[in-house]
């Protein structure tokens, strides 16, 4: 027994020195993937936002002002501030695209929404282009203005 105890004594410090950094390594990997998902869902939000508040007022600057409630338009990622672009297109009753100055009632409006996600940590051996997350949310809503006085303003 006593020579068993011997030759363990190590063994556990050892397998501890090899399993910890892949258990953190684990851990810190999850972390992240849990903060895009749930940095999608807020992008997903703010694109049916934005949709909606561009299909109730057919307004490009009320999609606009629906999106920077949550994210700078105008964000410098040298500043770690998180980029977003953003881009509006109308459609016709038959799904042909139009000018966004023809948008009339029961139009649709669609609203595409792309975060540049900086990933916050530095992993060893990992490729430069895996240093940024482009995530990407679309939503689209009809046109619920019936009283247009002039474009982009309803009633």
């Amino acid at each position: 027994m006593i020579n068993w105890l011997k030759w363990t004594k190590g063994q556990v410090l050892v397998e501890l020195a090899i399993a910890l950094p892949l258990v953190i390594v684990l851990i810190f990997g999850f972390l992240t993937f849990a903060l895009v998902i749930a940095e999608k869902q807020k992008l997903t939000h703010v694109a049916n936002y934005a949709a909606q508040a561009g299909g109730l007022s057919n307004s490009d600057n009320a999609v606009a002002g629906a999106i920077q409630e949550f994210y700078n338009t105008g964000a410098n990622p040298n500043d770690g501030q998180r980029p977003v672009v953003y881009n509006i297109v109308s459609y016709d009753g038959n799904g042909n695209v139009i000018p966004n100055a023809n948008r009339r009632f029961n139009n649709v409006i669609r609203v595409g929404v792309e975060l540049i996600y900086p990933l916050p940590y530095k992993i060893p051996f990992q490729p430069q282009a895996l240093s940024t997350l482009s995530l990407r949310a679309d939503a689209s809503s009809r046109i619920l203005c019936n009283n247009i006085v002039a474009p982009y303003t309803c009633l």
